[in-house]
């Protein structure tokens, strides 16, 4: 690799019109010169292209038809050509030292692959940054065994190399919506190589209606299908962490998106969701109850639910 190696952004957009310019002119500005920014835009019908266009000539734009955010990212790195990827999602920014800190970070540490940041969390398009501290840390050095328990890294903080992803793959395009598809690639390149982290916030992550975050059915149910991946993939993991840990954590991730898929009226696919936490801690109670509860109708379901309302309002009034 060149000491001053091109740096290609991937920037994914779908309908993202009002915030790609942004995300955009935040990867133009960096301190780190050599550096192409591809935009793909993933089938939108609203106003990206038009947008786009007072950039024609500093980035290049690539349009597909809709067909997920994993395609769209794949899409991107496949059109690039430099030997470290970025990712950045339309609705983010870049401070503008971004990718020279995390450029001098691999440079230090030619073992790592993968180079993530802290961010700023940020409300509205012109709200100011606030922090939260998610204890990242934990995502450095040789951290495989961490995304078991949740992942932290945001994509728009993230730095790869090309060498890792030619050795671990891409993004899986079998998880189509904005869930989990990160996680699932981390966790690959973590298994393989050395991670590191840059305590400082250079991202700003804006928080608004259409973030996937807020969409928990799909995120638990993309969550598990990563899960059972790994544990497919590694089956000595389970070893590793403790097979009861491990029982416990995909029991309660099963529990979770059968009660979201329940509380959304599919009570087929919740069904199955709560045997599969039954396979994984068949003597929970609770388990039985809720898988059990998806036989009645919808009339008695709804007696079950104002009664249980009861109880914790009664329990409530009696600790106060």
């Amino acid at each position: 690799m060149s000491s001053n190696p091109l740096i290609s952004v991937v920037i994914p957009s779908y309908n993202s019109g009002q915030f790609v310019v942004h995300a955009v002119q935040s990867a133009l500005n960096q301190t780190y010169s050599q550096v192409e920014v591809i935009v793909v835009d993933d089938g939108s019908t609203d106003d990206t292209r038009e947008r786009l266009f007072q950039q024609n000539g500093r980035i290049r734009y690539i349009y597909q038809s809709n067909s997920g955010l994993s395609k769209a990212r794949n899409r991107g790195i496949v059109e690039s050509h430099g030997d470290l990827i970025a990712f950045l999602d339309a609705d983010d920014q870049w401070l503008s030292e971004k990718l020279e800190k995390q450029w001098q970070c691999l440079n230090d540490n030619s073992d790592v692959a993968l180079v993530h940041t802290d961010l700023y969390h940020v409300y509205s398009p012109s709200g100011p940054p606030e922090y939260k501290y998610r204890d990242r840390k934990r995502f450095s050095g040789y951290c495989y065994s961490e995304f078991f328990w949740g992942n932290a890294i945001l994509p728009s903080s993230v730095l790869v190399t090309r060498r890792c992803l030619e050795k671990v793959g891409v993004f899986d395009e079998q998880i189509r919506g904005a869930s989990t598809q990160d996680m699932d690639l981390w966790v690959r390149i973590a298994r393989h190589f050395p991670l590191a982290y840059i305590h400082e916030p250079l991202v700003l992550y804006l928080q608004h209606a259409n973030n996937a975050s807020r969409n928990g059915r799909m995120m638990a149910e993309d969550e598990l299908y990563v899960l059972c991946k790994i544990l497919d993939e590694d089956p000595e993991l389970a070893n590793t962490l403790g097979h009861n840990r491990v029982c416990y954590r995909m029991s309660e991730l099963s529990f979770q998106a059968g009660y979201l898929n329940a509380d959304a009226g599919d009570l087929k696919r919740a069904r199955r969701y709560f045997e599969t936490a039954l396979n994984y801690e068949p003597g929970n109670m609770k388990n039985w109850v809720y898988w059990a509860s998806t036989f009645l109708s919808s009339a008695c379901r709804e007696k079950l639910r104002l009664m249980k309302q009861c109880v914790k309002s009664f329990r409530q009034c009696v600790i106060e």
